[in-house]
């Protein structure tokens, strides 16, 4: 029910986007419902473009022909949303994260949430999950899912229904 485009935060203007950006042309005579990730956004500074910026150009500019608004674009982090939702799942399942030493994005989710002196926060449940909820958030992953997986999975039903009477149409015919 929909097309999510992936492109690097980092290399939006690149020639593999435009390669890219080509297809997507083709592929939007037939559907409207394409959409721009943008991933790497953590990788952002204080003199980089803004979540705002970055969905403006990415629609008006890099794939204007493509994207019919703004709201397509998702500029987000999957490496905060990982980390985050690993560091949820492994306390939820035992109580703790395990080590760093063990399990790498450990040390990536420790650093990301508490600073370089992260080992002994890491014990602690509570402030793991405060955390991993607050770097789920920083991820902006909540709003693709909600406006783009959660709508699909909504409409499913009647799309289905939709294409089986689109073809029970042309059989008969």
């Amino acid at each position: 029910n929909a097309i999510l485009a992936v492109s690097d935060y980092t290399q939006l203007k690149s020639e593999a986007d435009a390669e890219v950006r080509d297809f997507l042309k083709k592929v939007s005579e037939k559907s409207d419902k394409i959409y721009a990730i943008v991933n790497k956004f953590d990788q952002k500074s204080d003199h980089s473009l803004d979540k705002e910026e970055v969905r403006d150009i990415v629609a008006n500019e890099l794939m204007k022909d493509v994207i019919k608004s703004k709201d397509q674009v998702f500029p987000v982090s999957s490496l905060n949303a990982f980390i985050s939702n690993r560091a949820r799942n492994e306390i939820l399942r035992n109580n703790q994260l395990p080590s760093p030493e063990k399990e790498i994005w450990v040390k990536t989710f420790g650093e990301k949430a508490f600073g370089m002196a992260y080992e002994e926060q890491i014990k602690n449940s509570e402030l793991v999950l405060k955390y991993a909820k607050k770097i789920w958030e920083d991820s902006h992953f909540p709003e693709p899912i909600e406006k783009v997986l959660e709508k699909a999975h909504q409409q499913a039903l009647s799309i289905l229904i939709s294409s089986f009477t689109e073809n029970l149409d042309k059989i008969s015919q």
